[in-house]
């Protein structure tokens, strides 16, 4: 279901909204998604959506609100969505269409953002156990490309790797790889309270309040 406009919120705004759910022990992961859909059309199916300016747009009250985002994975799990996709279309790994709205690098670098400042705030490292495509869940779950399945799954299985649009790379890594770096980047900082942090996410993450 889209959502009407959704609020945008800063890295900021985004540490203190995990902060709220840091202890909820429940949540264990983080899924990323498309929406499918137009650059900027945010779906409610997720907790967070990226849209095509890189903008993030809380679709949840709180990160341990239950949402329809992954079959058999709702609990537990945040939804992250990138406003994209529309009319997409996969054959195989080196045979993707991507549509009119295919991701972008901004969507990219802002969700390894996200993932970086959730990561931290709840406690999590960065690795493929906390942080997953769908593509590569849908593949561990038997309804990924050649599994057969009538409705299968394959969001985000290649993203950008620069702002060239034709250097595209398996979406897992890439995202992980960035989110580690700007994770990274807290720790090099020697920031270990949350408002420094909040104070760091502010200066070197996102460049402005």
């Amino acid at each position: 279901m889209l959502v009407n406009k959704p609020r945008e919120i800063s890295l900021n705004q985004l540490l203190h909204l995990g902060l709220q759910s840091s202890t909820q022990h429940s949540l264990k992961a983080i899924i990323l998604h498309w929406t499918s859909g137009r650059y900027e059309q945010a779906d409610n199916s997720y907790h967070l959506n990226i849209d095509g300016k890189g903008s993030i747009l809380q679709t949840c009250y709180k990160l341990h609100e239950l949402k329809a985002h992954t079959k058999n994975r709702n609990e537990a799990t945040i939804g992250i969505a990138l406003c994209c996709g529309y009319q997409a279309s996969y054959k195989d790994l080196g045979h993707i269409y991507y549509g009119p709205c295919p991701p972008t690098i901004q969507q990219v670098e802002q969700a390894a953002k996200a993932i970086a400042v959730l990561c931290m705030t709840l406690g999590w490292k960065v690795s493929y156990n906390t942080v997953k495509t769908h593509f590569e869940l849908a593949l561990e779950n038997g309804y990924g490309p050649g599994s057969g399945e009538p409705v299968k799954r394959w969001d985000l299985a290649k993203v950008p790797k620069t702002a060239n649009p034709t250097n595209f790379d398996l979406g897992g890594l890439i995202f992980r790889s960035r989110a580690l770096f700007y994770y990274n980047q807290l720790l090099e900082k020697r920031i270990y309270s949350f408002p420094a942090i909040s104070i760091f996410v502010v200066r070197f993450i996102c460049g402005h309040s």
